[in-house]
Order: structure tokens, then C-alpha cells, then sequence
């Protein structure tokens, strides 16, 4: 699965992950955190699959967004890896994840790496 949010709202980014939001309910908002959980323990656990979701572009969404995220995937997480969360995007994320509001998301990123730019001499033309 691989999203690109450019968008702020946290319901767009969840109803596009898998869930139709018609109102703006916290008890909607909920059922749509278990959802998810329980399909990706699916894949897990039962399938031994373990999904890999990609959210690119990740600089674009609101703090409320990437706090949702914590929350739906911070599940499971003292014994087992259910699943593989990348998040990506312009190097203004760090900035983002740097804020205080973000600190709890922060400190769950296990790998966090920084791809260099393509450098002209390094290309042979043919």
C-alpha cells in the first residue's frame, strides 16, 4: 500500500488506509484504529505476511495525522513486528518530527535514514 497524503485532514489519510468516513465521530475514528489492527494481526499472525505500508510524502500531513498514526500502529510492539511502517518525503520531515507534539512517534522510528541527492559525475552517458 503506498499513499501519497497531500492532504491534512487525518480522515482523509485513515479513510484512504481503509475505512469510508460519512461523519466525523470519534467512535468512527476508533472502529477504524481497530480495523486496521486486526487486519494487519491477520496478515500477521494467521497469513504470516507481514504488510509493508508506505506513506509517502509524509512532510504534507497535520501533527493530528501523524499522532493518529501512532496510535493505529502502536500496537503489539514489546514482543513482535506485525508490520513495517515507512514513512517518507523531503528531508523537512525531520523538522516536523522534531516538534515536542511529535516526540512519541519520534521515539518509535527504529531505522531513519537520509538518501543523499544524485551527483552529475556519477552518471555515465551512453
Amino acid at each position: 500500500m503506498l499513499l501519497c497524503p497531500f492532504y491534512t485532514h487525518s480522515e482523509r489519510i485513515l479513510s484512504s488506509i481503509g475505512y469510508d468516513f460519512r461523519r466525523n465521530t470519534l467512535i468512527q475514528k476508533v472502529t477504524l484504529f481497530h480495523q486496521i489492527q486486526r487486519a494487519i494481526t491477520e496478515l500477521y499472525y494467521s497469513q504470516k505476511i507481514t504488510p509493508v505500508i508506505i506513506l509517502d510524502e509524509i512532510r504534507l500531513v497535520s501533527n493530528d495525522v501523524l499522532e493518529d498514526l501512532r496510535i493505529i500502529f502502536n500496537f503489539n510492539m514489546d514482543s513482535q513486528n506485525p508490520y513495517i511502517l515507512i514513512l517518507s518525503g523531503q528531508p523537512h520531515i525531520r523538522n516536523k518530527l522534531a516538534l515536542n507534539v511529535n516526540s512519541a512517534l519520534r521515539q518509535r522510528i527504529s531505522i531513519k535514514y537520509v538518501m543523499q541527492g544524485l551527483k552529475k559525475k556519477k552518471f555515465k552517458i551512453i
